[in-house]
């Protein structure tokens, strides 16, 4: 049976009214006075979601960083600890805390008391994962933004961010504290640099059954391509320049002065750049490593490329694009493709 939340929605109502959307957690904790039946989210045991995921996964942390953010009574901390993480786990009300660290004499885990809203400094980018268990839904919609980016700030190049909630269509009513979020409210933490692997929309077993999101996240290590490399022999600048400045198009750019003795040309491509550096005793016709030029108007560079006596083939076709080979003076191959659909 759900518990009695009456309470709780006082103490958050008359907070809300002060202005101060987060002093009412102490207040909670000290009102309980030890008994976790007055902390509505106390259940003393991991949260199901997230050993159900965890199951899944068969998360292992060998040693990896993990944070808990509004650990409550420090179950889920508990759990990520079993498995090898090495946790901290904060709340912002410091009897939670102390409450956490009674508890659990003898834990692992690190218990901060402190503020998801002006979190450490030393958090920032810090954790290898990132659990998020119905936290934001005992949060007002307005602070929801902020807290995205807080948390999204802590994960790791190469972490991810586990968030569970109650979950809501956009249209639909926020009811009482705890406020279910919705879809869209989620997406923002994608606005901090963020990726989502998985969305699950679900109805839990509780009686009667709550609408619940699971989201997984991640933060990319690699971010896109900055450039590609090819090579021309040593001395062939100036040619090279005809070729990808006059026939193709390309406009150069100029190479770091660190740079500059080493030969070569560097070229902007939309957002991109091909750096053509140069490098003699090399067969380019061997090989098929090549870069591929998104364009428009294939058939206008098939003439073009005609005129000034550039012999192409016809790419293998692969669906939504038509593609056109060529190799440039120097035995590169050089791909045209353009989109169909």
């Amino acid at each position: 049976m759900p518990r009695d939340r009456t309470a709780a929605r006082k103490l958050a109502q008359e907070s809300l009214s002060k202005g101060d959307a987060t002093g009412w957690f102490e207040r909670l904790y000290e009102q309980a006075v030890g008994n976790e039946q007055s902390v509505p989210w106390a259940d003393m045991e991991p949260n199901p979601h997230f050993l159900s995921w965890l199951a899944r996964r068969n998360l292992s942390g060998n040693g990896k960083t993990a944070l808990v953010v509004g650990c409550g009574l420090g179950d889920d901390a508990e759990e990520l600890a079993r498995r090898q993480f090495r946790v901290v786990a904060f709340d912002i009300s410091p009897t939670a805390i102390d409450w956490c660290r009674r508890r659990f004499p003898n834990s692992p885990v690190e218990y901060v008391a402190a503020d998801l809203l002006e979190p450490p400094e030393s958090w920032a980018g810090a954790f290898d994962f990132v659990l998020e268990v119905y936290t934001f839904q005992v949060l007002p919609a307005s602070l929801r933004e902020q807290l995205a980016s807080k948390v999204a700030g802590c994960v790791s190049p190469g972490g991810t961010l586990l968030v569970v909630a109650r979950g809501r269509e956009a249209f639909g009513d926020p009811g009482q504290m705890p406020w279910p979020v919705t879809r869209e409210e989620l997406a923002t933490f994608m606005d901090f640099g963020l990726r989502e692997v998985c969305f699950e929309d679900f109805l839990d077993d509780e009686t009667p059954p709550v609408r619940r999101f699971r989201v997984e996240y991640v933060r990319d290590m690699i971010l896109g391509i900055h450039h590609v490399q090819l090579t021309v022999p040593k001395g062939a600048e100036a040619e090279a320049r005809r070729f990808y400045g006059g026939v193709l198009g390309l406009r150069e750019i100029e190479k770091p002065e660190s740079l500059q003795g080493r030969g070569g040309i560097w070229l902007q491509v939309g957002d991109r750049q091909v750096h053509i550096g140069v490098e003699d005793n090399v067969d380019r016709r061997a090989t098929k490593a090549h870069v591929a030029y998104e364009v428009r108007d294939l058939n206008g560079w098939k003439a073009k490329f005609a005129s000034a006596g550039i012999q192409t083939i016809e790419g293998v076709p692969i669906p939504g694009y038509c593609r056109l080979e060529f190799r440039d003076p120097f035995g590169n191959r050089v791909e045209l493709i353009e989109r169909t659909t």
